[in-house]
């Protein structure tokens, strides 16, 4: 297997440089997307929905609620 550098232009695959290929000769590839950070916004990814908020403090409420019982007993 070779890792090839390529970019996606036009709807054809270029590769960054010639491949040691023969004219006609068939290729099965694997395509992974090279990261960048501009795709991700990190702020949106690490702040809590609504929901997580919601279930994080039931959660931690019960939790607390059922130390409390253990105390008192």
């Amino acid at each position: 297997m070779t890792v090839v550098r390529a970019r996606y232009e036009n709807g054809n695959l270029v590769p960054a440089k010639a491949l040691p290929l023969a004219p006609g000769e068939d290729v099965s590839i694997v395509v992974l997307r090279v990261s960048r950070a501009a795709r991700w916004d990190l702020s949106r990814l690490a702040a809590p929905s609504d929901e997580e908020e919601y279930l994080s403090e039931v959660g931690l409420s019960a939790w607390a609620d059922g130390l409390d019982a253990e105390d008192e007993a």
